[in-house]
């Protein structure tokens, strides 16, 4: 398929007036990244499309298809751009620390959960929460979702929920007794997950493999 798209792009420019421009991205390590646009009219339309750029490195999420040595991705990239870096991504490695939880700590965490959809599924309940924070002179007034797509949002979840904690044991108490007892016993869960996934998300910790701040990729 994308060989196709390059002699189809390839076959339009030669048979057409196109113009040339050049753009260079800095990476995080300061290595600069030459990216190379055409544009050109085709069906009296303008049309812009890359026509390369030089690969430094690739981060991969460690799948089979993607790191094996006949028909990976990686393999099949080294053999166009011997010289690439490939790299396990840093976020995909702290997404498999986040997912190897203690039992206690998964239990937890699905008990802060649950509580928050108690809160937030219903607009009755979440309007009613809204006015106890009021009342409570609370910095925030609303709980937060997290996607289980998006992994990282699991931090901001547990910082809001533990910043609302006792404002949230009170309003269980009146809506559901035995989950508010829950949310009560697990206080102390809720502040060191809290602490967990904020170093995940400010990706300062690497648990799996020791690396140090992800950038500079030096070992521990």
């Amino acid at each position: 398929m994308s060989s196709d798209v390059e002699d189809k792009l390839c076959s339009e420019l030669r048979s057409t007036h196109f113009a040339i421009q050049l753009d260079e991205s800095t990476l995080r390590d300061s290595e600069a990244l030459l990216l190379c646009y055409v544009r050109f009219i085709c069906d009296q339309e303008m049309v812009e499309e890359m026509l390369f750029a030089n690969i430094l490195a690739c981060a991969t999420d460690g799948a089979p298809a993607m790191v094996g040595r006949q028909r990976g991705c990686i393999a099949l990239l080294k053999n166009q751009v011997p010289s690439v870096f490939a790299i396990h991504c840093v976020v995909h490695r702290q997404h498999l620390v986040a997912k190897a939880l203690s039992t206690r700590l998964h239990t937890s965490l699905q008990t802060v959960i649950k509580a928050v959809n108690k809160i937030k599924v219903s607009s009755l309940h979440d309007r009613l929460f809204r006015q106890l924070c009021q009342e409570n002179d609370e910095a925030f007034e609303r709980l937060l979702l997290h996607t289980e797509v998006r992994w990282l949002s699991k931090g901001a979840c547990l910082t809001r929920f533990h910043a609302l904690f006792s404002t949230v044991v009170e309003f269980l108490s009146e809506i559901d007794t035995e989950l508010s007892e829950k949310v009560n016993a697990i206080e102390y869960d809720v502040a060191y997950l809290m602490d967990i996934f904020r170093e995940l998300r400010l990706n300062i910790v690497n648990i799996v493999t020791g690396w140090t701040k992800a950038p500079n990729f030096h070992r521990s």
